[in-house]
């Protein structure tokens, strides 16, 4: 028959620095149900040898795969307006809107945002690509709203009909 062993920390035991979950533990050890303890130290020698699996963010960093999907970042240069990205997008977090003739600004709604890359896969005129950036926290919704507008391309003389 197995035995199960179980010991709980509590609130009160931790805040009154009582040592006797760690005593419950030690007890826990020493049952029945523990028949191999040299397993335990087998296992914990192995993992002690092992580099951590976490590292100490924000100190340091991990390098972020070519593919990574952070902050979707918009090129006004590059936009034709056909707006398939807004239609596409299954959150609604892309607004387009048309500011003068082929010129348009983007807003993209972080807070919404599943950060699907759905957006830019859409993008034919890759007016939309995926960055690296992932440290969004903010305390205001509205500092989740990140408009980028194109500026309004004047006619060069190389456009401009001929006068005569």
């Amino acid at each position: 028959m197995a035995h199960s062993c179980s010991f709980e920390f509590n609130r009160t035991d931790i805040i009154d620095y009582s040592v006797k979950p760690v005593k419950d533990f030690i007890n826990c050890l020493n049952k029945e149900n523990m028949k191999h303890p040299g397993a335990i130290w087998k296992e914990l020698l192995a993992n002690a040898s092992h580099k951590p699996a976490t590292v100490l963010y924000p100190k340091e960093r991990l390098e972020l795969p070519p593919n990574f999907r952070g902050r979707p970042v918009f090129h006004p240069e590059k936009c034709i307006g056909c707006m398939l990205c807004t239609k596409d997008c299954p959150s609604r977090a892309v607004e387009i809107n048309k500011i003068a003739e082929k010129t348009y600004s983007c807003t993209f709604h972080l807070g919404r945002c599943i950060y699907c890359g759905q957006c830019a896969d859409s993008c034919n005129k890759d007016a939309i690509t995926m960055s690296h950036i992932y440290e969004l926290a903010a305390f205001e919704q509205q500092s989740m709203n990140d408009t980028t507008k194109g500026e309004p391309k004047t006619p060069t003389a190389a456009s401009e009909p001929a006068a005569g």
